[in-house]
């Protein structure tokens, strides 16, 4: 298969394992050095934190990915950055004061505490930014070699100084500052490496973005990756208040140990396959757009669901790997945590239909139906008094709302092909080993067994992913784009 003998798959994959492999280190280590209390606050940290990511900072973001290749070709890249600079900083000083309010809820009487609020998670805004700018930025223009050192290095030099630090001050905001390093260090390296390969002469310094595209792009895509927040992270704010912080740490290990696996997942699927969408839906061309995105969810949907499967039927064995002890009883919310990500990695899918168009006005609706029926449910749950696992389902239930409204409203932006053969094959997958991993588990009481058990996933996924992309001519014609 063309994909598998591809150099920069073999980059690419590779420097993902290595980076998911840190970060469920990471979080092995983290739920260890870290009492409950002390992860559940810096899970509502790291929600702030988000919050500036997704809501603030991705519309921007990913305007300049749509542009990269436009204003890298024409040498005006790096003069187009300079005004986002000051922006960022801006986006810094917000999500320092609102961690610094968080800081006075929980330790107001400790000024210092507070003030080291606001200087961590500005710095953490600040180094996680650009370090999602520059990075994507060597992928996307094709130096996936480099890119990829810089992914890996900024991990674990995050991983080995937040280890550091907390075996001298066990907190949340220690382990964050180490992250922040970590993200800081890998950022400067990137940019250093574009800068090398720049052969920009144009040194005047360029609007990022017009008024015209700010209301009609940005300002949308804000409104409606600020409903994502509330899906990805919000709604800990929620949990906290009616469950307190030792369930919003149980609830965030599970479902953080699901979307540290579909990390990998969806960013082996984005650095490799979405800078070829990018370049052939940069013509504007609409039958460029409708073949590039028909290709790209016909490559992606049914491999999605087939991973979505494996994730469930191994998830008691992956809670004993990859998290302390102390969170051994939460595999039902990794299970959960794994149909919340397959629902919002398909619905992303469908929603490159809005980034071929433009109209990034029509993911508002599809996203803001998700969000409000994850926070009500969760909201009356809270209330009545359930367990927090229908807090989990709440946000389980948010996510199929989501993917079943941003399939029919896509469709009215661009009418993608799909093929429905693979797509039918993906969900039997899914539901199979849905059945199987609530009546039937896998047997997993001796080292044995759990070895066998996962043996038997990995290879039982791998033969069925293999069948997917075996002669697939949506892999195929996407493939045959060329970057450079």
């Amino acid at each position: 298969m063309i994909l598998f003998s591809s150099r920069d798959f073999l980059y690419i994959s590779s420097g993902r394992i290595i980076s998911a492999v840190v970060a469920l280190i990471s979080l092995r280590i983290s739920t260890t050095v870290l009492s409950t209390t002390e992860y559940g606050l810096l899970s509502l940290y790291v929600t702030f934190q988000i919050f500036c990511g997704l809501f603030l900072v991705n519309p921007v973001g990913q305007y300049i990915n749509r542009h990269t290749h436009e204003w890298w070709e024409r040498g005006e890249f790096l003069s187009r950055l300079y005004s986002y600079r000051r922006y960022i900083f801006f986006v810094g000083l917000i999500g320092g004061a609102g961690v610094s309010f968080l800081g006075i809820v929980f330790n107001g009487n400790d000024v210092s505490y507070v003030a080291a609020s606001f200087v961590i998670l500005f710095l953490m805004v600040l180094s996680s930014t650009w370090n999602a700018t520059w990075i994507p930025t060597l992928n996307l223009l094709g130096y996936r070699a480099i890119s990829v050192f810089w992914a890996v290095t900024s991990v674990s030099i995050g991983l080995g100084l937040s280890w550091f630090l907390t075996s001298i001050s066990p907190t949340a905001l220690i382990w964050m500052l180490g992250q922040a390093l970590g993200m800081g260090i890998g950022a400067f390296g990137a940019k250093a490496s574009i800068l090398k390969h720049s052969n920009h002469t144009n040194s005047m310094n360029k609007s990022l973005i017009t008024r015209e595209m700010l209301a009609s792009y940005c300002l949308p895509l804000a409104a409606a990756t600020g409903f994502i927040w509330i899906q990805m992270a919000g709604y800990r704010l929620v949990l906290n208040h009616y469950w307190g912080l030792e369930k919003v740490a149980y609830i965030a290990v599970a479902l953080g140990l699901s979307a540290q696996l579909w990390g990998l997942c969806e960013s082996l699927a984005s650095q490799y396959f979405y800078p070829m969408f990018y370049k052939k839906i940069s013509s504007g061309n609409i039958q460029d757009c409708r073949e590039a995105l028909s290709d790209l969810l016909n490559i992606l949907g049914p491999v999605f669901m087939v991973i979505a499967g494996a994730t469930m039927l191994t998830a008691n064995l992956l809670l004993v790997l990859f998290v302390d002890s102390k969170y051994s009883g939460v595999g039902i919310f990794v299970m959960v945590g794994a149909l919340i990500e397959c629902c919002r990695v398909i619905a992303n899918l469908f929603s490159n239909a809005a980034q071929a168009t433009r109209n990034m006005s029509s993911l508002i609706v599809p996203n803001a139906l998700g969000s409000t029926t994850a926070l009500v449910l969760i909201f009356i749950s809270g209330m009545i008094g359930q367990d927090v696992l229908w807090a989990g389902l709440a946000l389980a239930s948010g996510g199929v709302v989501l993917v079943s409204v941003m399939v029919f409203r896509m469709r009215k932006e661009i009418l993608y092909e799909i093929d429905y053969g693979r797509w039918l094959f993906g969900a039997m997958v899914l539901f199979i080993s849905v059945i199987f991993s609530l009546w039937q588990p896998l047997p997993m009481d001796t080292n044995l067994e759990k070895f066998a058990s996962m043996s038997l996933v990995g290879v039982g996924s791998t033969t069925l992913l293999s069948f997917l992309l075996w002669k697939n001519p949506s892999l195929a014609r996407l493939m045959s784009i060329r970057l450079r």
